[in-house]
């Protein structure tokens, strides 16, 4: 079976879903495209409108990271691992997604005990949330 060119190998990535360039540079060159023809193909693919602009696709990886429940700074640390520009924070949105993992992963509901609190700050620094955030949580300072 011939080897695919860059271009069809970009094509077969962006059907499965959307790579920001980097991504798909570094792909082709495991699979051992020469820089020369990744380059093109990187060019044609964005002539052709297949790539999102860099902002736009970042918008979009952070709204599902979101949805999982990931914290701004997990977020902005894989944004800045792809190559993309961060995203705004948004602190209340940060707090409401700490309480929603509280609620459902810890099952517990405010006001917490001492051991709880300690829990909760344990449980939230292990996904990246910002000592305010947690704060905010463990106390219930919630507007």
């Amino acid at each position: 079976m011939p080897k695919l060119s860059a271009l069809d190998k970009i094509e077969a990535y962006l059907t499965r879903r959307d790579y920001s360039a980097f991504e798909l540079e570094q792909r082709l060159k495991r699979a051992e495209y020469d820089t020369a023809e990744i380059a093109e193909a990187l060019a044609v693919a964005f002539d052709r409108g297949w790539l999102l602009p860099p902002e736009e696709l970042a918008e979009k990886v952070a709204k599902g990271l979101h949805q999982k429940g990931k914290s701004i700074c997990y977020i902005d640390a894989y944004l800045k691992k792809l190559k993309l520009p961060t995203t705004k924070s948004n602190d209340e949105q940060e707090i409401a997604k700490a309480l929603e993992l509280v609620s459902k992963r810890l099952k517990w509901q405010a006001p917490f005990s001492y051991e709880q609190k300690q829990k909760i700050l344990q449980f939230l620094q292990n996904r990246s949330y910002d000592e305010a955030s947690i704060r905010k949580v463990i106390h219930h300072e919630i507007s």
